[in-house]
């Protein structure tokens, strides 16, 4: 494994290892204001996970440039991280609901 890689999976990892307290965060600046009230019922749930997955994709595309990947890597690997991380924000979105 290259040394740029294992970077960019060092830094997916840290990232994973603090998205609950991410997600956690989100909901409550999204709460504070009333916003679970202004997107009612299952959009909020839709939106409040794109938040996180937006900083932790945005954080990624800069230490993937920084590494001088190509471009069309990084849209590859970025596609590939934002589905698994909005599912794995929904999913914990989900059990934060359930009580």
């Amino acid at each position: 494994m290259e040394r740029d890689t294992a970077i960019i999976m060092a830094s997916g990892i840290v990232l994973f290892i603090f998205s609950p307290f991410m997600l956690f965060f989100t909901v409550a600046i999204l709460d504070t204001p009333g916003m679970d009230r202004v997107l009612s019922g299952m959009l909020f749930y839709l939106i409040a996970p794109a938040i996180p997955t937006a900083i932790s994709c945005g954080i990624l595309a800069g230490i993937m440039k920084f590494l001088k990947k190509p471009t069309s890597w990084i849209k590859i690997a970025l596609s590939r991280i934002i589905l698994a991380a909005y599912f794995i924000f929904y999913m914990l979105m989900s059990f934060m609901q359930a009580k």
